[in-house]
């Protein structure tokens, strides 16, 4: 469920644990005032937000230590892609299928 963040804006979290030893894919969307949370193509948290987003904002990946937060990443990433407009739900869809490993290298232990 969305929740606010130490900072004030709207943080969205899915209600699914992340998987061990398992490659996932995860997309996170703004489109104007709407927010979206995909978890392997498929979505899992979505909320509104009419804040604009921060100057000098930051993006933190893995582990987050703040004075008050601290929420660990335990995994590798593998790609970061950022684009310069909001995807659709296809084009995520579209993208975590062509990324997906095959089911043999899903099997396997990493």
């Amino acid at each position: 469920r969305p929740v606010l963040s130490v900072r004030g804006g709207v943080s969205l979290y899915s209600d699914r644990s992340y998987q061990l030893r398992r490659w996932q894919h995860v997309a996170a969307v703004r489109d104007g005032e709407e927010l979206r949370l995909y978890l392997d193509g498929q979505l899992v948290q979505q909320a509104t937000s009419a804040e604009p987003l921060p100057h000098g904002l930051q993006l933190v990946v893995g582990q987050l230590y703040t004075e008050t937060v601290e929420r660990f990443f335990i995994g590798h990433v593998d790609e970061i892609a950022i684009y310069d407009r909001p995807l659709s739900a296809k084009e995520i869809r579209r993208r975590h299928e062509l990324l997906r490993p095959s089911e043999q290298d899903d099997d396997r232990v990493l």
